[in-house]
């Protein structure tokens, strides 16, 4: 017997017990402490756990209803007590961890032997499955599946279990989990003629427990190796309720009745907005082909450390207009109006974008010797970030985008750009030189 340091949770080794540890897959099971005598409530166990031999250890906090904590404390070593389970959760993990077997004999159905089990998960929420397949399955695939499993589970099959040797057992064609290590006497869960797998934990009486089941999500785990979760019994009614109850909100929002007429609905929907965002789209386009303020441009050369120097174009953003334009006259000056020139736009809420041309003109050499390094967008945007007090962005080859730490004024930048002028040969008296450092 062992205790946290606030006394608020016991963990106690005991010699038997009714509750299923923690094991092929499945959660550790969860239940409630009594007196010897079996009168009085003295704890409820979180979770149950075999770490090691025939030890089976329990962890138990405080019932609710156990204000004072005196029945907790006297729960002491080499005292005895009445473990009891939870009947109706055991109820919904058994219909879980007796679905995980139908799942697998239905891909393995499905798919072929290639299909093997790589791992699962059995709780009272639902249930996680890994099996080994290269790809994802199909709508068609899904709803295929499901009605395998449920006509497994409508036969109303009979769950047997039966301790064998492990020759045995793989003698009468007992598949097993990949990469498991079994010991010399296994156990054998057999549902009907459909499923005998090698198995511990929890398991329903009868293949109709699992009635309904249905798939509530797919992914990949690793190359090769994919999973399904679901829900099956009682907790798959709970979810299928709960799904429908969500359909009917979704129907009024969009003033149609629950079925069909929702997709529909939602359809139509998605179809305007993306109209409205292309005319959208298209506005902001034309309005960034707009005339500048001249008096917020700021021109000059522009390298980073030893790179060629480039033609640069400082402009700010007017207040008035959205941020996004940012992004949107940087790109369209880059490709459109001035191809040549690099284009750095500020936002008016610290927004920042760099657009470099396909092939900008190449203006003249750095005061050190030039590097041959294509000047990048991402990494210019860093640098300057830099220069003008950090932030963060970044973006690819032609286009970086991002937010500065602080908005500087048009005066803030000049000047500290200003700090970075240096002189070199080859440029023209009249432009503006900047020497930046990399970032």
């Amino acid at each position: 017997m062992s205790e946290s340091r606030d006394s608020k949770v016991k963990l106690a080794v005991v010699d038997q017990s009714p509750l299923y540890p923690e094991g092929g897959g499945q959660v550790g099971e969860t239940g409630d402490v009594l007196s010897s005598d079996g009168s009085t409530l003295l704890g409820v166990v979180e979770t149950t756990s075999k770490p090691a031999g025939d030890f089976i250890t329990i962890r138990i906090r405080p019932a609710d209803s156990d204000v004072d904590g005196t029945a907790f404390d006297s729960i002491a070593a080499g005292g005895k007590i009445q473990l009891r389970s939870h009947a109706s959760l055991r109820h919904v993990i058994s219909a879980h961890h007796t679905a995980v077997h139908m799942l697998n004999a239905a891909l393995r159905k499905m798919f072929g032997t290639t299909v093997v089990q790589a791992g699962s998960l059995v709780t009272s929420q639902r249930l996680r499955f890994d099996f080994t397949h290269k790809a994802a399955l199909s709508d068609a695939q899904v709803e295929q599946l499901e009605a395998a499993v449920n006509g497994i589970a409508q036969s109303r099959l009979p769950v047997q279990t039966e301790v064998l040797p492990l020759a045995e057992a793989q003698r009468r064609g007992a598949i097993s989990m990949l990469n498991e290590t079994y010991s010399e006497n296994v156990r054998v869960v057999k549902i009907g003629d459909v499923s005998m797998e090698l198995c511990g934990g929890t398991h329903a009486s009868n293949s109709h427990s699992v009635f309904p089941f249905k798939i509530v999500a797919q992914s990949s785990v690793a190359a090769g190796t994919r999973r399904i979760e679901a829900v099956a019994g009682e907790t798959a009614i709970t979810w299928l309720a709960g799904q429908q109850q969500v359909l009917g909100r979704i129907a009024r929002t969009l003033k149609v009745e629950p079925g069909p007429g929702v997709e529909d609905a939602l359809n139509a929907l998605v179809q305007r907005l993306k109209d409205q965002t292309k005319a959208i789209d298209a506005a902001m386009v034309k309005r960034a082909s707009s005339p500048w303020n001249e008096a917020q441009e700021l021109s000059g050369l522009l390298a980073v450390a030893d790179t060629t120097a480039v033609s640069v174009s400082f402009r700010m953003v007017d207040s008035s207009e959205p941020s996004s334009f940012a992004n949107v006259r940087a790109e369209r000056l880059a490709n459109a109006l001035q191809p040549t020139v690099v284009h750095v736009v500020i936002g008016s809420d610290n927004s920042m974008a760099v657009a470099i041309p396909a092939a900008p003109q190449l203006q003249s050499s750095t005061p050190s010797a030039p590097s041959t390094t294509p000047l990048r967008a991402s990494a210019l945007w860093k640098s300057l970030a830099s220069v003008l007090g950090g932030g963060k962005g970044g973006g690819s080859d032609n286009l970086a985008t991002g937010r500065l730490s602080a908005q500087p004024t048009f005066d803030e930048l000049k000047a500290k750009l200003s700090q970075h002028s240096q002189p070199w040969s080859g440029a023209t008296s009249h432009q503006a030189r900047w020497v930046i450092p990399s970032k």
